[in-house]
């Protein structure tokens, strides 16, 4: 996990914005925060809405995958789809969000869970410069790869729901299935200087560090 860091930087501008589409993973069961993540309030938004409002200004269409059972305010201008793999974890969503973007018609998308608020939009060209003849761009860290903050080329949503349907839920499996590019994420800090993009909100005590800081950290991103 890393750690929100109140010292924080402006982010470069951000140009205008490329085709590509967003997929908002909103679908998980919030057990450790015991509430929907979707919903939680930062500012005068949930995470939900201010992500959207946030990556808008980069992608579109935009996406939000989630649960046929939660009670989500979808902002406008969305598309909402239910998880064709309910309760089989974020690869299965990931699968989901794909299918729907490649339908839409965008060869590329960012992916990003909705406990990670702040993930900087302007990411989107770095990942974009780094794909070559890659299906996937994603950032790695302490062996770990984080595959719902990264970029992936539409073309591969039959090879990961393919790996869904196979069993394969573990996104650390997604270099068996289509071909990434890892991006160390010491090389993220040129856009991302504190690493928002891999700060997941997954605890109260998280929540809680977020909301002190969000004074400065809101209008940085």
């Amino acid at each position: 996990m890393v750690a929100f860091n109140s010292m924080l930087t402006p982010l470069p501008s951000s140009p205008k914005p490329v085709p590509v589409a967003a997929i908002i993973l909103a679908g998980g069961h919030s057990r450790r925060m015991g509430q929907d993540k979707a919903l939680l309030k930062i500012g005068e938004q949930t995470f939900l809405q201010f992500l959207v409002g946030s990556l808008a200004t980069r992608c579109s269409p935009v996406f939000i995958i989630g649960r046929q059972d939660q009670q989500l305010k979808i902002p406008a201008g969305c598309s909402f789809q239910v998880d064709r793999w309910p309760d089989q974890g974020p690869a299965a969503g990931l699968a989901t969000g794909l299918e729907a973007a490649a339908a839409a018609g965008p060869s590329t998308a960012l992916v990003v869970a909705v406990d990670t608020p702040c993930f900087p939009p302007g990411l989107v060209d770095f990942f974009l410069q780094r794909l070559d003849e890659f299906d996937a761009v994603i950032p790695f860290m302490d062996g770990h790869l984080y595959g719902l903050s990264a970029l992936y080329r539409t073309s591969a949503a039959g090879r990961i729901a393919a790996m869904v349907q196979s069993g394969n839920l573990r996104l650390q499996e997604l270099p068996d299935f289509v071909a990434v590019k890892q991006v160390a994420a010491e090389t993220l800090k040129e856009i991302d200087p504190h690493l928002f993009s891999l700060t997941g909100v997954n605890t109260r005590g998280e929540y809680e560090q977020l909301r002190r800081i969000w004074p400065t950290t809101g209008s940085q991103i």
